[in-house]
């Protein structure tokens, strides 16, 4: 069975019944979050500056990208969790690299906590900037957080 939202509530505009009865067992097919600022929910001591920074997240069918600024260069890594529905499929510590996309800012590690959410480990002194991708096979959010871009 597949269901079409006309609204496209929360960005979710085609759903399929995967298992379950009744309003059990429905993933997206098709959907889009659009970018949403989150910066106000993770932790201050995640930039090294005081403006102009920000985290943002987007949500598809195809996964979750992240998108930073500014992120601090420290030795130590900064924890943060992501709002529900944007979460990682993996529990396994799995890594992935953020790539610099505004030079000259550093490059870093974006690393899965077993716990749930992220660490961002940097890899100098700078600051950093950049996506990040990964897999959800997390709920599609009932509410969108942050605010939109």
């Amino acid at each position: 069975t597949i269901y079409r939202d006309t609204a496209g509530t929360n960005g979710a505009w085609l759903w399929i019944k995967k298992v379950g009865t009744n309003n059990q067992g429905w993933v997206v097919l098709e959907g889009d979050s659009g970018w949403r600022d989150i910066t106000s929910l993770v932790p201050p001591e995640l930039f090294g500056v005081t403006s102009g920074h920000y985290l943002r997240v987007r949500r598809t069918d195809a996964g979750v990208w992240m998108d930073g600024r500014f992120l601090k260069g420290t030795a130590s890594a900064t924890a943060f969790n992501v709002p529900t529905g944007f979460e990682h499929s993996s529990s396994d510590g799995a890594k992935g690299t953020l790539i610099p996309t505004d030079p000259p800012g550093i490059a870093g590690k974006m690393q899965y906590r077993a716990g749930g959410g992220f660490e961002w480990k940097a890899t100098g002194a700078g600051n950093g900037f950049g996506l990040f991708n990964y897999m959800s096979d997390r709920a599609w959010p009932s509410t969108l957080p942050g605010n939109p871009v």
